[in-house]
């Protein structure tokens, strides 16, 4: 300042006082120099690092009476990551707190698929790192065709299915007189591994006796049952086992009549020739 004087002069000089205030950050040191009485505020600010730790700086509020250092509060947060088994889920716990995440009872997938027996996830929040949600049980939802019903309902995977055996009893086969069939349908259980529809299958166990009309055994008659094909004993009978996923009756090929039956009469004709013969000769 210049001032040219031309008189007397009496000049009074103001003043203004500055305080220094230092504000100290986990990144650097930032000074500056304020009027006194003025009110400095440091608002919250938040630094995400890029490495899942965010810091969150809290507000200060000061008025500048004298120099001042100032140190603000901080609070580091750390980003926990929940792996789902149909998606991942974040948050941000504060460090040093212990996080537990409590995951759905069930999730269902939308295809006839869901998961239960949800375990916690519980861990202490000392760095950025990642939890998984655990299940216990995967279920599917299915429906069995059995012989005599159909039943659907959710499964545990892995499970067996089971129906009751099915005893057909004695049944008249329809093929004559004397032809008749046993046979029961013993499960196989069914191993529950994807959902949908399932059909059980059984291990059919089968007794199939065959006569011609007179009752006489047919011996080496075909009889086929369900996938199975095989001939009767020398006494008309065969015990037959195939597999099947539904009831199914028997199918007889068979001369309508026993060779038993032929071979009895074929012997009765001879023997009356012979007698026959034999009477002729004694004239």
């Amino acid at each position: 300042m210049e001032i040219t004087v031309m008189q007397d002069l009496v000049l009074f000089v103001n003043y203004t006082r500055l305080y220094s205030v230092t504000v100290i950050t986990p990144f650097g040191i930032n000074e500056t120099w304020v009027p006194e009485g003025a009110v400095v505020e440091i608002p919250e600010v938040s630094w995400d690092l890029g490495n899942g730790t965010t810091i969150f700086q809290k507000p200060v509020s000061i008025t500048a009476d004298r120099p001042y250092i100032i140190k603000p509060n901080y609070t580091v947060y750390y980003r926990i990551d929940v792996y789902m088994p149909n998606g991942t889920v974040s948050y941000w716990v504060k460090r040093g707190e212990v996080f537990i995440y409590n995951p759905p009872p069930v999730i269902d997938f939308g295809n006839n698929t869901r998961l239960l027996g949800a375990e916690p996830c519980e861990l202490r929040a000392d760095r950025p790192t990642n939890c998984t949600a655990r299940y216990t049980k995967r279920q599917f939802y299915v429906v069995v065709y059995m012989l005599n019903k159909t039943w659907e309902d959710w499964v545990d995977e892995g499970a067996l299915v089971e129906d009751l055996n099915v005893d057909t009893g004695v049944v008249n086969a329809g093929l004559g007189a004397k032809a008749y069939y046993k046979a029961v349908y013993v499960a196989e259980p069914l191993v529950v591994k994807t959902p949908g529809k399932h059909k059980l299958r059984y291990r059919v166990e089968g007794w199939v006796s065959v006569g011609d009309a007179l009752g006489v055994p047919i011996p080496m008659a075909e009889v086929k049952l369900c996938n199975s094909i095989v001939k009767t004993d020398w006494s008309g009978v065969v015990n037959i086992t195939a597999v099947s996923e539904s009831l199914c009756r028997p199918e007889v090929r068979a001369p309508p009549f026993s060779p038993y039956v032929v071979i009895a009469f074929v012997a009765s004709a001879v023997a009356g020739v012979a007698y026959f013969y034999k009477r002729q000769r004694g004239r």
